[in-house]
This record gives C-alpha cells, structure tokens and sequence, in this order.
C-alpha cells in the first residue's frame, strides 16, 4: 500500500506532520473495517435469503444419504445464530420417485475442517418449531399423511450411529421420543409385503391412522418413546413406550380421567406391560404380549368403560346410538390367540374366555332392565359355548344356553318376555314378523334343540309353547298351547288348543321354512271362518270372499291342506262346513240359511264350493261355485238348485211383496266377474206350485182382466207356474212362461229389465173347459203386452192400438 504524499508546508514542522499522517491512516483502517463489515453483512445476509449454489445443496443433499436419509433441499441458507438451514426440504423414498416426509426448515451444525478435506461433515441436524408431514404407509405414496407440530429434535449423525432427541405435538398429544440407532443407512423405507413384518407394518398404519385422526382437548397427554438397536437387525430394535396424562377430552366428547399405558417391543414381541384407563363411569385394566412373527398373543383385560363413548372416540360404529347404558357394561377377556397372515397364510387360532354383564340399558327406545352372560371361544377347535344368557325386561326373562362342538351344535332356550320388545336387538326380518302380533299377555315357550352347526338346515328341536290373550294380524284369540318340534326345516304346532270367545281350534300346523308353506292337519275349529281366514291369508283375498259368509252361531270346520304363504303355487286347502244360522250376502240382500253344509277347496287362486246344502225359506237348496280368489281376474261360476222354496218370503226379500203364495223349485247355471250383478249372466229353469201368481205385481193387473173375461178366475191359485229364462246385461229373459189355473191359462215371455226397472212383456189368456172351446175362435183378442216399467207394469191388448184401450194397472 502506498503512502499517500503529504504536502509539506514550510510553517509546519515535522512532528505536526507525522500527527496528520496518522490521522489518514486511521481513517483509512476505519473505512476499511467498514467496507469489510458490509462485505460480510451483505454476504450473510445474501446466502440467508437467497441461499446458497445447487452445488452445495448437492454436497449437503449427498452427505445425507451416505446416512441413509435421501433428501431434497429447496433452499440452503446460512443463519448467523444457527448455522447451515435447510429449507423447504422432502425426503424421499429410497427406490421410489414419491414424498415420505415434507420439514419446514432443518439446521446442520457442520464441521468445516471435515468439509474442507472432502470428509463426513455434518455432525448434527437441529429442528426448532418445524413441521413434519408423514405419509401413514410409506408404501403408498397417495397414503393419507401424518402431521406434526412444534418439531423440536436434536439428531446427533456420528459414524453409522443415529442419535436423536426430539419432541413435538400431534392433534394435542405431545410426543417425546429418544434413542439411538446403528446403521441407519440400511434402512429400508418399505418392508416387502411378502416379509413376516408385512402385516406388522400395516397394523401399525392403522394406529398411525388412529392417531392422525385423534383430536385431544384439554389435560396434558404425553407419549414417550425410546428406541434402541440396530436398522441392518430390524428384529432386534427395542421401543419402549409410555403414554400417561391426566383428564382430557377426544374431539368426539368422550373424557377420560386419567391413562396409564406402557409397552415394550423388543426381539419381535410386542408387550402391554400396564393399560389402565378410567373414564366418568369405570376403569379398563388390560395387559398382553404379541410376537408379530408368529402372530401369538396373550391378553387379559377387565372393563367398565363408558363403552359408547369409547366406540365414539375411535370411530367404530354407528350402530352404538342405537343404545343407551344408564350403568357402564362389564367385560371381562382372557385368553391366547395366533392372528391370521404370514408367509404360510395360517388360520386363526386361539382360545378366550370371558363374562359380560351390564345393567338398565336402552335400545332403540326399549328399556331393559340388564343382560349378562358368560362364553368361551376355541377358535381352532371349532368349538364355543353361551352359558346362563339372560335378557331382563319388565315383562320377563329370556334364558338361553348354547354350544358348539365339532359336528354338533346344542342350545336351549326359555321365554317370558314379551317379543314386541326384541326386535331392536334381531335382524330386520324378525321385526317384520313380529309386527303382525300384538301381546296383551306374555307369552311363554320352551325349546331344546341340535343341529350338524349353527343354521337351520339339519336342525332339530323339541320344546312347548302357551299365549295368554294375544293379536295376530289385528284378530285376537284367548290362548294357545302346543307342542313345538323343528325336523327337517319344518315347525310343527302339534295337538295345539287355541281358544277364542266364540269357539276354539284344536288339530295340528306345520310351516315349512324353506318353502313358506303352512299345512294344517285335521284342524277341527267353532271360531269366526273369516277370522281364520285372515290368519292363513293376509296377503291374499281369501279373507275378502269368505266375507259374505257370516255365522250368527259357530259352525263346526274340519281343515286339512296347505297354504303357500306369499304366493299361491302350493295351496291346496279343504274345509269341510257344518254349520246354523248363516247370513250371506247375494244380490244386494242378506240370503238367511238356518242351516247349510258343505266343502271349501282353496286351489291356488280359486275358492271351489262343492257339495252346498242348505235349508232356506222353508225349503232347500243345493249347488256348488267357482270363484277366483283374484282381484285382476275376479271371475266366478256355479250352479244352484232349490226345492220347496217358500215363494212369498222370497219375493218379500227381493221384490218387497209377499202377497204371492206357493212353492218354487228351480235351477240356475250362472257366470259372473267381480260384483258387478250386470256382469252376472246364465241359464235356469223355475217352477211354482199351489201360486197365487196374481199375488205377483208384474201379473197383478191381469187379475181383473181375467175376471172380465172368466168372472171369479182371478182370484184363483195356479196349480202350476213353469218357465226356463237366461240372464244377461241385467236383463231377464224366458220364452216359455206357463201358468195353470183352475179354469184358464197364461203363456207369455219378454224381457225383465230387474236393474233398469223395465219391462217388455207379452201375455196371451186362455180359457179351459168349454169355455176355452167358446173363446177359441177369438182367442189372440186376449193377447197383452206391457212395456212400462217393471215396478209398476201397465198391460195393454197386443192388438189394439194404445189410444183405443184404457190400460189396465
């Protein structure tokens, strides 16, 4: 450095001189420091913001996976307080392109010699306040992912060691873990899914999972975790764990009072030295080991937790709302079991015992007083057994004990609750059968049964049932008693008694389970048909036609058969009836048969009526029907027969007069649809005896004509009436009427309009005797005709115009 010249002054002397020569070179010294300090300044501060060259995040980056640890800086700046920082880094995987971790910033502390001379230079890794992203299944790289909070951790990187420290906060659980660690660079991101640690690994995502969706409110909860051995022996890392907090709340509302858990893995197996829990309502001890190798596990745990809450917190099911626990359930477990997987695939193995009982509980809005049962559980064996099972409720007790053995399963069963109240604890099917039943009283049932395993196929099983006054589809009975047998995957009701206020059923029922099948067996009944009927045919229209059939007394039934229950492709049922005092709805008006017998045939979807014999109106009638049970098809056909039939009661009946006299014989071949009665057609033939047939208003009117022509005639009875006809549309028709009376003769047909009340109708009167021989010449002048009105006929002569005669009425 040149020393600036100083100009010399003749007034100044040389002392004066040297004092302002060193005042420059102070000046300069200063401006020097100056410089050099914002040299440094704007150095640092550019490798802190704009970080340092690719090239040394490479020497860093390829520092790091001589350890095992394959990184991606994003930025390598340099802090005056902590050093080296590493920003925005990923670790990857080692052989796949994907993110296995995403930090916020990382500090090294670095040695420069070993730098400078090409060696190991980064003897620690510093984390303050980072974030730490990890994927849940390292195997996975679209795995949902694990994040951590407040990462603070000291990692110590000497030669093929890994030392660490670090603690950091997960969802409000702090977690502190420790240890060290030989060969890290032999680590393997992934275990191979075939290695006996495949099912371990996959197990421990799912508690990551757990974890990850774990939210802790409150309390002060911690885990601490040390880990020890060597990464090229993953089979001999040690991990001790520790979790203890004070009270603290889930996300999900669930409090817990205190928690204790501590664990151990070490040599391949996994220990649960202490697991104690309590929560608001009771206390969880558990302990147990678990060798993942061979997936052996040993456990013993005795619980009274909140078991609602608990299966809210860890999100198990949703079927848990459904009850409600007014006392914490009782659970005890022991036992030993060997978990499926593994490069041999095993089974599951194991054996396990236990009890549970709880006390009032709520399901669906059902209280129940409690339940409690002892079991156990032999997983290789095939064998397990429920033993004293009870099921309390206000109205009673349920009881059931059962066992299974190789090729055998047994049980037994006793009742005295009141079924309505089960159907929130059985599958959907049972609730809709036990909403067709209504139980004033509670019923009561025994069975023993066996079977080859657990289902109904090879099943038998013997035992009683007794009803007290109960409701089935809505119709009540008084009681029932029966015996009970299963066989070959039918329920027979054998000898059963059923009781009703009008009369009871005895004989025997049998349901066929496979093919919905109920077949009755000599069943002898004095109940209601039409209530009966509702039982055997809800679905169907049985019930609908046997309506019209009302009994003012019971009659006796004999029922033997089968129904095909929803469907109708098996039904074949006989009833044969005897029975008084039945009223019968036909036409519009109540038919009332003192007493009638007959056969019922119900063949698939048709009703058969055979051999029908009846007392009415003082005579008889005789026939049998047809009937389709459908309401699309709603077809019927028959033929009755009637003998002796008091005329005038009839005609009361459907005519509203009873002024008519005689007996009526006849018969009558009909087909109809539905109840539509101008749908209704046939053939028939009628016959009167000992008639006043001028009793009938349609032939009223001729009553004074006769009496012109024959004076007193008519007021004489026929001996005889007879005519054939054929029904249709409504209308009546017959071409053959004959009356014979004392002294004269009518012969006429037409049509009878019944249900539009209209008549067209001719008459044609002739004498007997010698007057019949007198009138013959001008017999046709005694031809009438009326076409009016039914109910009020007016007869006119059929060869007269109408202005030229005054109708007789």
């Amino acid at each position: 450095m040149t020393t600036p010249a100083v100009p010399s002054h003749p007034n100044f002397p040389p002392q004066q001189r040297w004092f302002r020569l060193r005042k420059w070179l102070i000046r300069l010294f200063w401006a020097g420091v100056c410089l050099s300090v914002a040299t440094v300044i704007w150095g640092l501060w550019y490798v802190n913001d704009r970080g340092f060259t690719r090239k040394w995040r490479r020497l860093v980056t390829g520092e790091l996976e001589k350890r095992g640890i394959h990184a991606h800086i994003g930025r390598l700046t340099l802090n005056p307080l902590r050093g080296l920082v590493a920003k925005e880094v990923r670790i990857n995987h080692p052989r796949e392109n994907w993110v296995l971790a995403n930090i916020s910033e990382v500090a090294f502390d670095i040695d420069y010699s070993g730098l400078v001379h090409g060696q190991q230079f980064v003897k620690a890794v510093d984390l303050r306040g980072a974030r730490l992203s990890l994927p849940l299944d390292p195997a996975d790289r679209n795995s949902e992912r694990l994040d951590v909070s407040r990462l603070n951790a000291r990692i110590l990187l000497p030669p093929n060691k890994l030392d660490f420290d670090a603690e950091a906060e997960l969802h409000g659980l702090r977690v502190v873990v420790s240890g060290r660690l030989l060969n890290p660079g032999t680590v393997r991101a992934a275990m191979p899914k075939d290695s006996s640690g495949g099912a371990a690994a996959g197990r421990m995502h799912e508690v990551l999972r757990g974890l990850n969706n774990l939210k802790i409110i409150g309390g002060r909860p911690e885990l601490e975790v040390e880990c020890s051995g060597d990464l090229a022996n993953p089979s001999q890392l040690t991990v001790k764990g520790l979790f203890h907090s004070d009270r603290f709340t889930v996300d999900s509302g669930y409090e817990v009072r205190s928690a204790r858990i501590a664990a151990t893995y070490a040599e391949g197996r996994i220990s649960l030295n202490q697991c104690a829990i309590a929560d608001k309502l009771g206390e969880l001890d558990a302990s147990g080991t678990f060798r993942l190798e061979t997936g052996e596990a040993v456990f013993q745990l005795r619980s009274t937790l909140d078991l609602q809450g608990l299966a809210h917190s860890l999100r198990l099911t949703q079927k848990v709302d459904e009850f409600v626990f007014y006392a914490p359930p009782l659970l005890e477990l022991s036992g030993e079991a060997a978990l499926p997987g593994g490069e041999e695939d095993r089974p599951l193995k194991g054996k396990m015992t236990g009890k549970f009982s709880v006390g009032r509980f709520a399901a669906r809005s059902v209280m129940f007083e409690g339940a409690s049962t002892e079991f156990a559980w032999d997983w290789d064996g095939g064998r397990w057994f429920v033993r004293d099972a009870r099921l309390s409720h206000r109205s009673g007790n349920l009881l059931l004990s059962a066992m299974q053995v190789p090729g055998e399963f047994r049980f037994s069963l006793e009742s005295g609750i009141n079924p309505k109240v089960l159907p929130p604890l059985l599958p959907r099917i049972a609730g809709e059968i036990l909403g067709e039943w209504d139980f004033p009283a509670v019923p009561r049932f025994r069975l023993e049964g066996r079977a080859p395993s657990l289902s109904f196929e090879g099943m038998e099983a013997e035992g009683t049932v007794a009803f007290g006054a109960t409701r089935f589809r809505k119709v009540g009975f008084n009681s029932l008693v029966a015996g009970i047998r299963l066989k070959d995957e039918q329920l027979t009701f054998s000898d059963f008694v059923l009781e009703r206020p009008e009369g009871k059923g005895t004989g025997a029922f049998i349901y066929d389970l496979k093919r919905n099948i109920a077949t009755l067996k000599g069943v002898k009944s004095t109940m209601t048909p039409v209530d009966v009927a509702v039982w055997v045919d809800k679905a169907g229209d049985l019930p609908r036609h046997v309506a019209p059939y009302r009994f003012r007394t019971r009659p006796s039934l004999l029922i033997d058969g089968s129904v095909q229950i929803h469907g109708d492709d098996h039904t074949r049922l006989r009833i044969d009836v005897d029975g008084t005092n039945l009223d019968y709805h036909f036409i519009n008006r109540d038919l009332f048969f003192p007493k009638i017998k007959g056969t019922l045939w119900v063949v698939g979807k048709r009703l058969k009526i055979e051999g029908l014999d009846g007392s009415i109106f003082g005579g008889k009638v005789l026939g049998n029907a047809d009937i389709s049970l459908s309401k699309k098809e709603g077809d019927y056909h028959g033929e009755v027969r009637v003998e002796d039939i008091d005329f005038p009661k009839l005609t009361k009946l459907y005519l509203d007069y009873e002024s008519s006299q005689g007996k009526l014989r006849g018969n009558y071949k009909f087909a109809g649809r539905g109840e539509d009665v101008r749908a209704l057609s046939g053939t028939g033939a009628l016959s009167l005896s000992d008639g006043y047939v001028f009793g009938i208003p349609l032939f009223g009117p001729l009553s004074g004509i006769l009496n012109t022509i024959l004076p007193g005639a008519g007021y004489n009875t026929a001996r005889k009436a007879t005519a054939t006809f054929d029904m249709k549309d409504g209308m009546i028709h017959t071409g053959d009427l004959m009356v014979d009376g004392k002294g004269f003769a009518m012969y006429g047909g037409g049509k009878l309009f019944f249900l539009d009340d209209k008549i067209d109708f001719n008459i044609r009167i002739n004498a007997q005797g010698p007057a019949g021989l007198l009138f013959a010449p001008v017999s046709h002048l005694f031809e009438y005709v009326s076409d009016a009105t039914l109910s009020k006929p007016v007869w006119r002569p059929r060869r007269l115009p109408k202005g030229m005669f005054k109708p007789t009425q």
